[in-house]
Order: C-alpha cells, then sequence, then structure tokens
C-alpha cells in the first residue's frame, strides 16, 4: 500500500511541478508581449517627436541670403548715390569733402 502512495505523491508532484512551469512560461510570454507593445508605443512616440523636430526645424529656420555680385554692388550704390544727389543738392558738396561714403542701396526694413 505505501507504494501506491508514493506513485500518488509523485505524480502528483510532477503535475504541481508543470503546473508552476506552465504558469511561469505563461506569465513570461505575457511580460514579454507587454514590453513589446510598450516598446513599439515607444518607438512610435519618439518618431512623431522626431518627425515634428525635423519639420519645425525646416519652416521656423532663417531663409539663406543669397550674396548679390560684385557688379550688382556696383551699380546699386552708384544708383543709390545719383538719387541722393538728384534729391538732396548739399549730399554732393558732403561728398566732396568726405574721405569716405558708406552707401546702402537696398535697405528692405528698418527698426524693429
Amino acid at each position: 500500500m505505501g507504494d501506491w502512495r508514493e506513485r500518488r505523491e509523485r505524480l502528483f508532484l510532477r503535475e504541481e511541478h508543470r503546473n508552476k512551469t506552465q504558469h511561469t512560461t505563461d506569465r513570461r510570454d505575457s511580460s514579454t508581449a507587454q514590453d513589446e507593445r510598450i516598446m513599439s508605443k515607444g518607438i512610435g512616440v519618439f518618431g512623431i517627436a522626431i518627425i515634428c523636430a525635423l519639420v519645425g526645424a525646416t519652416v521656423l529656420s532663417p531663409r539663406l541670403a543669397v550674396a548679390a555680385t560684385a557688379a550688382e554692388l556696383d551699380r546699386d550704390g552708384s544708383a543709390a548715390l545719383t538719387k541722393l544727389y538728384a534729391n538732396t543738392p548739399k549730399a554732393k558738396e558732403l561728398a566732396a569733402k568726405a574721405k569716405g561714403i558708406l552707401v546702402f542701396p537696398n535697405v528692405v526694413k528698418g527698426g524693429s
């Protein structure tokens, strides 16, 4: 009779061990799936943040200034001086006495 009880006890222990192992595996699989979902959400949010930053930087960045050639600068400076002399006769007298003249031929906006 003792043999039967030992056998039953071993079967019980084996079944209990199998259930624990299965439960641990299920929990591990569930945890892994949950980690993957969290990770994919993180990557999605991170990706959206990077796209927004790139779009913002592109839209808000200052426009590149295009430099004029020397010939264009000379032409525009001469035209500005000619206009100044035509509108203000005293400017020509001052220019004759000056050591140099600073000309801004194309002022787009002044002040703030």
